[in-house]
């Protein structure tokens, strides 16, 4: 008692006043009567002071002995304090109403020294925060004070709530901690490999094709990125193997783009689509009219020829006239000579490399193959190649501009120099998910000559009947396409100085990123060709701005720079789905996690889940696999504190706990504020539309999102 007494004057008398706190303690009933107060208060200020000092100090570096640890949460009403207390069986020796809006734990930590002390306080606080409590992190300090029941504070009486309650000891905490997958933290989130990825930067286009692709992107409601890559890649197809850039001796590129951007079905591609090459379709039309009456003529001379041959060498042959069949010789030179007249043919759709090949032919080598669907993979897969191979050949000559050359056994060799192909493609994401697997796609190097779009859907977020694109945007983006068509060829546009040297830093920075640990050491083959796509960019870009002016200068490079930034990312994220096999049980969960995310919901039972994707999920056990993949990546874990079985009627549904730190990287586009509602809170929404995984950014960070 003499030392208790000790502890009381040297711990409260001082800081409370010695007299007031005499007459607030014996007027106290729940302290008991004047005579034994002093014996009850010593052993309420061991309770409740906990860490014994050396009797020189209250400060950290005085206290003795660390059993005790002090859990303060003001944030939440005093009846969720208790129950999450109770719940998570802290080891507490008492607990005490501070008369204001917290209860003071005094949890038994027993640390063998001040190391100790610290890291069970912190797993003490990590538990009780991952649980909803929101910790006074200024009591970490074994020397800290708690409440005095029996004694007010502001007019309010301080009062013992509890004692020994939850789990005897910290060893028997710890060990029922390990077992109880609802107390313990959150582990780290395994997210879906979801980039946040930035939109596309129309900023930086020629005002002629902004203004028509924002105004295209709003009329239609659709992302920018989609009228955006089309766009530049008619304007390339108007320019190819017309012009090419040279940004030093010894490096001369071609201007051609493959662009493929990828939404899921419902997001109109095929209006952006066909809006987009319109411009093209005309030109093309109306080369057709002005070249029928002259490719009549010639296919009549020719035919006329052929026959004439035919006849020469029949009367060669039969009566060895020596005279026809010199006259045979020089026509059939003559013929061969001659291609075949054709009409002028811009661009072509789903089509066999072959046939794409012998296209290329008739038209002088240039080519734009365009679609809104994905049907053109399916022909590289070799769909209809006999020997079921490859066939994507033409699609890498092309883009390099290399020389062509096709020997076939029935219609003898196809040679076509420097060909140009233009590939402009909207596709699914389906279409090419599982794409790299096929290893002759990535090997060989097609799809990291593609500038990838993987823009979020406007799906559930449009406007409703807005304006169409006015008449003078349109008629400005169509006479800007016929403009590049009348570029001569033989144009070699180079970099003004300051461009060269902006272009030179970008070359430094792109082998950085693809270094050993670099933003694009996994998809070198790509990265790669970021350079050469930039200049093409550029030579783009200039064209539609300044015409056959010779020299890019620095703002248009900084442009083409910063799509290419833009570019990275998508491409990363593109090449992530390429490479992913058909997963059904992870789209599964996606399709879960995003119905929990879009009602901000904290907890929900397995029988919530299949009453919203009934249809996806005919029968009940078919939603596990999916949320057993959310808990295997730390979305949600099953509660087992409340798994109390019932006596009576059906057992109760499996209950799931969201992990609070993936709802706070939800879209607040989509969700509502409030994170924390549970089911019978939140609207029952029966969506079946495919929200979409990306969320914009208005900068390209590199950032990892959950979804």
């Amino acid at each position: 008692m003499k030392n208790f007494g000790k502890l009381f004057r040297r711990h409260f008398w001082r800081h409370s006043g010695g007299s007031s706190l005499r007459s607030q303690i014996r007027g106290s009933e729940s302290i008991g009567s004047p005579e034994n107060w002093g014996v009850r208060v010593a052993i309420l200020i061991y309770l409740w002071d906990g860490n014994p000092p050396f009797g020189e100090g209250v400060k950290d570096k005085n206290v003795a002995d660390f059993r005790y640890a002090l859990v303060e949460s003001d944030d939440v009403p005093i009846e969720k304090q208790r129950g999450v207390y109770e719940e998570l069986e802290l080891p507490i020796a008492a607990l005490v109403h501070s008369g204001n809006k917290s209860l003071h734990a005094i949890v038994r930590i027993d640390a063998t020294d001040k190391a100790e002390h610290d890291k069970r306080v912190a797993l003490l606080y990590e538990v009780c925060e991952k649980n909803g409590l929101k910790i006074d992190s200024q009591n970490r300090n074994p020397s800290r004070l708690s409440r005095l029941p029996g004694v007010e504070r502001k007019g309010k009486k301080q009062f013992l709530v509890a004692t020994n309650i939850g789990k005897s000891s910290w060893a028997e905490w710890e060990s029922w901690l390990k077992e109880s997958p609802d107390a313990k933290p959150w582990p780290e989130i395994v997210s879906f490999d979801v980039l946040d990825l930035p939109v596309f930067p129309t900023h930086v286009l020629p005002d002629v094709l902004r203004n028509w692709v924002e105004a295209e992107s709003h009329s239609t409601q659709t992302p920018a990125e989609l009228a955006a890559l089309l766009a530049l890649s008619v304007c390339a197809a108007m320019i190819a193997r017309r012009v090419e850039v040279e940004p030093r001796p010894g490096w001369r590129a071609p201007v051609n783009l493959l662009v493929a951007a990828l939404l899921e079905p419902g997001n109109r591609k095929s209006a952006v689509f066909s809006d987009a090459i319109q411009p093209l379709r005309d030109l093309e039309s109306e080369d057709c009219e002005d070249a029928k009456p002259i490719v009549a003529k010639r296919q009549s001379e020719r035919r006329r020829s052929e026959t004439r041959l035919k006849r020469l060498e029949k009367i060669a042959a039969e009566k060895g006239d020596a005279e026809a069949a010199h006259e045979a010789d020089e026509l059939a030179v003559e013929l061969a000579q001659q291609p075949e007249a054709v009409l002028p043919v811009r661009r072509v759709d789903d089509v066999t490399e072959e046939r794409l090949v012998m296209v290329m032919a008739a038209q002088d080598g240039r080519i734009v193959s365009a679609s809104p669907e994905g049907g053109v993979f399916d022909l590289m897969k070799g769909r209809y190649a006999k020997n079921g191979g490859t066939q994507f050949n033409v699609y890498l000559m092309g883009h390099a501009g290399d020389d062509l050359v096709v020997d076939r056994v029935s219609r003898g060799s196809i040679r076509v120099e420097r060909p140009s192909l233009t590939c402009a493609f909207a596709v699914q994401p389906i279409v090419i998910k599982g794409l790299a697997s096929e290893p002759a796609f990535r090997g060989r190097g097609l799809l990291a000559r593609f500038i990838y779009a993987f823009p979020r859907s406007s799906i559930g977020r449009g406007r409703i009947a807005p304006p169409p694109v006015s008449e003078p945007t349109r008629l400005a983006y169509r006479s800007a396409i016929r403009t590049l068509d009348e570029i001569e060829e033989g144009r070699i546009l180079r970099l003004a100085p300051d461009a060269l040297d902006r272009f030179q830093a970008w070359e430094t920075e792109i082998e950085g990123m693809l270094a050993d640990g670099g933003e694009m050491e996994s998809f070198r083959d790509w990265g790669a060709k970021l350079a050469g796509l930039t200049l093409r960019l550029a030579a783009v870009m200039h064209c539609v701005e300044r015409g056959e002016a010779c020299e890019i200068n620095v703002k248009t490079i900084a442009s083409a720079i910063e799509i290419g930034r833009y570019a990275i990312l998508h491409a990363e994220a593109v090449l992530r789905m390429m490479h992913a096999a058909d997963d059904t049980v992870e789209e599964d969960a996606q399709y879960i996690w995003r119905w929990v995310e879009r009602n901000g919901l904290a907890e929900f039972t397995r029988r919530d889940v299949h009453q919203y994707g009934r249809r996806r999920f005919p029968a009940a056990s078919d939603v596990d696999p999916a949320i057993t993949e959310l808990v295997r990546r730390g979305y949600v874990r099953q509660r087992a504190l409340e798994a109390k079985a019932r006596k009576r009627g059906r057992s109760a549904s499996p209950r799931y706990e969201v992990n609070p730190a993936a709802l706070e990287t939800r879209n607040t586009e989509k969700c509502p504020h409030n994170t924390q509602k549970s089911l019978s809170e939140s609207p029952d929404v029966h969506s079946e539309d495919c929200e979409y995984r990306f969320r914009q950014s208005e900068n390209t960070k590199r950032t990892q999102v959950t979804l």
